[in-house]
């Protein structure tokens, strides 16, 4: 930490415990913000310890340089980031226990009150405002698990791409002129703008790994209870996505690194063209160059309309799985003359709907950050 008289300090530390909970020691300079318009750059608070680049940096160097040592051969950034980070973020992953069992626990009391309201109602009237209290209280303790949870893993991905930044720095700091020669500050601006931003992406959906296979068999679990073994279609249906999805990451990785290849040889022939400019004009080479950019660019819009074609496919894909699923659910309970429940369609709807949300986006994010990391890792690495 700095030895520098602080100018604004943070008062994260002096307030209450509540008030970290919700925010309310911001309130001052929301006020100031009001009355004066705008915020100044002296009404901002200084930055926590735990948040200064100086100090994420350090820490990170250390355990890298330890990992090289302990492993000459091949040391693993990865292990070197985990060490870094301590136990963190994966104790803030456990908050997606709470937010889950809350979430699920929603759809199923709304079955146990919809007998509340049958001709010959099946629950006192008394149980049902229970019912109605808990579902309630299960959405609150959803949305504040959440809440934390995802401002908890945000602070962590920042801090790591903080840290990675600085690393980044601190290595093109050492490198000789000879190899400074050799990099564009193209490439630098790919190295601090993608691929340290891998990381923080990679921390927001990491935990879904998990979550993911453990809604599945708690699904299946409750809709075994209803329909039994037509509920094997619905998760069929949602592994197969889950496998399309993985193998649209590979593709993702592939197309990201031919991306960035385009991208480093157009950014690297501008700057070598902005340099010598007199040179270009002396020689009448303008033609010559804006054919060359231009064919580069092509190819690089190119990769980037297949991406985006995959980006179309992948959201055709989360935005259709209820209603194909449902199709193939009552489709099949039609065919087979199985007696439609209301009750299994407000859980089905509801639990469909998280899926599709933890499963087929977040899953999806999860498995093509980590996938992105994994390749920009060989970038920070060589």
């Amino acid at each position: 930490m700095s030895s520098d008289p602080l100018i604004n300090p943070n008062p994260y530390y002096r307030v209450n415990r509540w008030s970290r909970f919700f925010h309310s020691w911001i309130a001052i300079l929301l006020k100031k913000s009001h009355k004066q318009g705008t915020l100044h750059l002296n009404d901002l608070y200084d930055l926590l310890p735990q948040l200064e680049a100086t100090k994420l940096t350090d820490d990170l160097e250390k355990n890298w340089l330890n990992e090289v040592k302990q492993t000459q051969s091949k040391p693993n950034l990865v292990r070197a980031t985990l060490k870094t980070m301590g136990w963190g973020p994966l104790l803030t992953g456990l908050l997606l226990i709470p937010t889950e069992l809350a979430k699920f626990s929603q759809p199923i009391l709304l079955t146990f009150l919809m007998g509340f309201f049958d001709i010959c109602p099946t629950i006192s009237a008394s149980y049902a405002w229970l019912l109605v209290a808990a579902t309630s209280l299960a959405a609150l303790i959803c949305s504040t698990a959440y809440h934390q949870y995802f401002h908890r893993i945000t602070i962590y991905g920042l801090q790591m791409r903080v840290a990675y930044t600085g690393l980044i720095f601190r290595k093109i700091l050492r490198l000789s002129s000879h190899s400074i020669n050799n990099l564009s500050s193209g490439q630098i601006t790919n190295l601090i703008s993608n691929d340290a931003s891998q990381i923080e992406l990679t921390f927001y959906f990491i935990h879904y790994l998990w979550v993911a296979p453990l809604e599945i068999a708690f699904v299946i679990i409750f809709f075994w209870k209803y329909v039994k073994y037509i509920s094997l279609i619905a998760v069929g249906y949602t592994l197969c996505l889950l496998i399309i999805q993985a193998s649209f990451g590979r593709l993702f990785v592939y197309l990201r690194a031919r991306i960035l290849h385009v991208t480093d040889e157009r950014i690297k022939i501008m700057s070598e063209i902005i340099k010598s400019m007199r040179i270009v004009k002396m020689y009448c080479w303008e033609t010559a160059f804006y054919n060359k950019i231009r064919s580069i660019r092509k190819r690089e819009i190119i990769q980037y309309a297949f991406r985006l074609l995959l980006d179309c496919i992948q959201t055709l894909l989360s935005h259709t799985y209820i209603s194909v699923t449902f199709l193939m659910l009552y489709g099949t309970m039609w065919l087979l003359e199985i007696k439609f429940d209301t009750r299994f369609f407000a859980l089905a709807a509801c639990m469909l709907g998280y899926m599709r949300l933890s499963i087929i986006d977040f899953f999806t994010y999860a498995v093509r950050y980590l996938v992105n990391y994994l390749a920009a890792k060989k970038t920070y690495t060589s």
